[in-house]
């Protein structure tokens, strides 16, 4: 019994998105073309962020950077999205400022 409680835990916690998670992965895939994670964040609202991560809109915005759309169209950024999206989120122009979104 303890070994199922343990093994729920983990699939939990891995099932959730993760702030610092999604910090390491815009400061990998998103930080060379664009400004700081608070600046960037902040310019939406948390609702916008929530349309925008989506592989459709993302293709739009991106289609002249040959670089970003692979990624976008990859089943890593299928895996990295929520983590995005929670860092994007909490960051968020109606969610208030924080110092600690490099």
């Amino acid at each position: 019994m303890k070994i199922f409680l343990h093994l729920s835990l983990f699939f939990l916690i891995n099932l959730q998105a993760s702030v610092s998670l999604g910090k390491e992965i815009y400061a990998k895939e998103c930080a060379s073309c664009h400004v700081e994670g608070k600046y960037f964040a902040a310019n939406k609202k948390a609702k916008a962020w929530h349309k925008t991560l989506n592989a459709a809109t993302l293709d739009k915005v991106h289609q002249d950077k040959n670089i970003s759309l692979s990624y976008f169209q990859s089943k890593q950024f299928q895996e990295d999205k929520k983590h995005l999206k929670s860092l994007l989120q909490k960051y968020s122009k109606d969610r208030g400022k924080h110092n600690s979104c490099y």
